[in-house]
């Protein structure tokens, strides 16, 4: 599945996807223009998952730690398909649902830690402190592993939710893999995005996508671009909305001690991205 949050920015997991129609690019911008704004440029990872292969320290938030969670996922683990043991399952849960689960608001029926001590049929489900259902295994799971995959699946059968996500990690690696003299640049370019008007707004748009007129289309964004060029791309399909917490992103970012805490930050968000990347595709795939 590739929209305006994955594709036209770009992507972490495959290189990314310059290609592109007029129809398909006026669809993507009606959608993601328009769209409602992010309460939450920068999420907070909070949940730290066992890792045999790193040795970084985890951390109970985003805006006031100094160390990253890790993931479960290493290089090496890319290219095999996800086991869904419980850590896999609760790292989706991080990068999904961060705030709900800093504030100990999401509940597993079962208990994670109880699933491998009860008998199949498995019947796996996550609520959020109101009791409401936020997703559910299928019925009849004959394993846990089977329950805690069927769950992961239903936790990512939004795709539109999924793929913007994924897009917004992508666009927070690219910010905290900058460095000063690039953040800064960055963050006088989307201050002066505060300024223009919606036509000048709309017309960088399309001049970016390639635009040229309806029925003519040139190059449009793509990973050769500058970093600066494929971040202003990304927030005009956004919509001025969502300028104010990007704006808080970078200035966060540029207040950081040290290019290696800056760092440590890109990794997590590229690790997050990576991983939800990955298990995304092999949901698709399994369609």
């Amino acid at each position: 599945m590739k929209t305006a949050d994955t594709a036209m920015f770009f992507d972490v997991t495959n290189g990314g996807d310059s290609s592109c129609d007029s129809d398909t690019v006026s669809a993507n911008i009606q959608q993601t223009v328009v769209g409602e704004p992010e309460d939450h440029w920068v999420p907070n990872l909070t949940w730290s998952p066992p890792s045999s292969h790193s040795s970084r320290a985890s951390l109970s938030s985003l805006d006031n730690a100094s160390t990253t969670p890790s993931s479960p996922v290493s290089d090496d683990d890319m290219i095999d398909p996800l086991e869904w043991d419980n850590g896999n399952l609760m790292y989706l849960t991080s990068v999904l649902e961060p705030e709900e689960l800093e504030a100990e608001a999401l509940t597993f029926t079962p208990p994670l830690e109880v699933l491998e001590d009860l008998t199949y049929p498995f019947h796996l489900q996550l609520h959020n402190k109101e009791r409401t259902l936020i997703a559910t295994s299928n019925r009849g799971c004959l394993s846990p592993n089977l329950a805690r995959r069927s769950l992961a699946h239903s936790m990512m059968s939004d795709h539109k939710a999924i793929d913007a996500t994924i897009g917004r990690y992508n666009a927070l690696w690219a910010v905290y893999s900058s460095d000063v003299p690039t953040l800064k640049s960055i963050l006088r370019g989307m201050e002066n995005m505060n300024t223009v008007t919606d036509d000048e707004w709309q017309d960088r748009t399309y001049q970016l996508c390639g635009i040229i007129d309806k029925d003519t289309i040139g190059e449009c964004v793509d990973e050769e671009c500058s970093i600066e060029t494929r971040l202003e791309y990304y927030l005009l399909l956004k919509g001025k909305d969502g300028l104010e917490g990007s704006i808080r992103c970078v200035s966060h970012c540029l207040g950081m001690d040290s290019d290696e805490e800056r760092a440590e930050r890109a990794e997590m968000f590229w690790e997050a991205g990576s991983f939800l990347g990955k298990a995304f595709e092999e949901m698709l795939a399994e369609v």
